[in-house]
């Protein structure tokens, strides 16, 4: 029992599909379109915060801390400054197809890449590790920490899903 109310207040009137909804811990929320496009909500309308974000965005999350971190289709993991600027965040990758991520509260980005491959990297930057070691290589579709930096992968194998858990940053992963 409820009552649903379109909130498009600020958005475009061109029809929107939504790829990602991202909200802090003290409740402001974002979300990223199909397009790439972000927008912050206040609560009473939405505000257009792309800026230099590259085109292709894919997926949003944010840290304990409330930085907001957007994936990008052939470009990256990109962290917000809260005002109007979008800066990469670690060293590049020569495939950088980001389609998932999540920040843990140990400060450590995961982020899906390809639909097949996980990587970590600090939000502070650094390299892009490759932390594949268990998983078999099929379509990863989700990827979410816990409070205690557990990390838990969604795949879709053999028709059926399937979710693996690292306890170990990554190091490895079980069923």
């Amino acid at each position: 029992n409820g009552v649903w109310s379109a909130l498009n207040n600020g958005l475009p009137s061109a029809n929107l599909l939504v790829t990602s909804f991202a909200k802090t811990v003290s409740g402001q929320m974002f979300m990223m379109t199909t397009t790439g496009a972000v927008y912050f909500w206040n609560g009473t309308i939405w505000t257009n915060i792309t800026n230099n974000l590259p085109l292709s965005g894919r997926a949003l999350s944010v840290s304990q801390n409330g930085t907001l971190y957007a994936g990008v289709f052939n470009s990256g993991v990109y962290k917000f400054d809260g005002i109007n600027n979008w800066t990469l965040v670690g060293n590049a990758l020569p495939n950088s197809f980001v389609i998932k991520l999540t920040v843990a509260s140990n400060d450590t980005i995961y982020a899906l890449w390809n639909s097949n491959n996980v990587y970590r990297c600090h939000v502070n930057g650094g390299d892009w590790t490759l932390i594949n070691t268990g998983l078999p290589a099929v379509n990863m579709n989700f990827i979410e920490a816990d409070d205690q930096n557990r990390i838990f992968i969604g795949t879709n194998f053999s028709g059926k899903g399937v979710i693996y858990r690292s306890t170990n940053n990554g190091n490895s992963w079980s069923l």
